[in-house]
């Protein structure tokens, strides 16, 4: 599916202005499907994609500014060198993403959010999650090597079996409890 055909579907069918979440998530209507959708290089603003399809959709280049993907699905999906600046991923489902190089820091604006994101199997290689709030997130199996987590906020994360946490993953100034 092509971008455009894909959030014009989403404008649609989800009809709730950016920034305005309801209370109970039940009461959100069906999102669209956009599987696959194709979105490398796109700059996306003010974006509300909540609880969207975007399983293994291609992100690669992108750059994300106050895009909101609250509880969207997002598994094997390709953030390759993705710029993410404020954007809200809570309860996002990132399983066995690619989030290599992606820049998670928030430079020039606020870092993501991705409390209670699921991001078991994603291959965060060189990713730089510097002040990425990851609260209660599950990094379990995740690949880490060389990623920088300079001040990720990182309470309640479920990190099992990380791979290439060797010399290279630096943790500086990291809230761990």
């Amino acid at each position: 599916m092509n971008f455009r055909s894909c959030l014009v579907k989403t404008a649609l069918a989800l009809l709730i202005p950016f920034g305005v979440l309801a209370e109970e998530p039940e009461s959100l209507p069906c999102a669209p499907d956009c599987r696959g959708a194709d979105l490398a290089g796109a700059v996306l603003t003010n974006l509300n994609l909540n609880r969207v399809n975007l399983v293994d959709a291609d992100f690669t280049d992108a750059t994300l500014n106050g895009v909101s993907l609250v509880g969207a699905d997002l598994t094997g999906a390709t953030l390759f060198c993705t710029t993410l600046i404020d954007t809200d991923l809570t309860a996002a489902t990132l399983i066995r993403a690619n989030l290599q190089k992606i820049d998670l820091s928030g430079k020039d604006g606020r870092p993501p959010v991705l409390i209670r994101a699921d991001l078991t199997g994603a291959d965060l290689s060189h990713a730089n999650l510097n002040g990425a709030d990851l609260r209660s997130a599950d990094l379990s199996y995740t690949t880490m090597e060389s990623a920088y987590l300079g001040s990720a906020i990182l309470t309640g994360a479920v990190m099992v079996d990380i791979r290439g946490c060797d010399d290279s993953l630096r943790l500086p100034d990291c809230y761990l409890d």
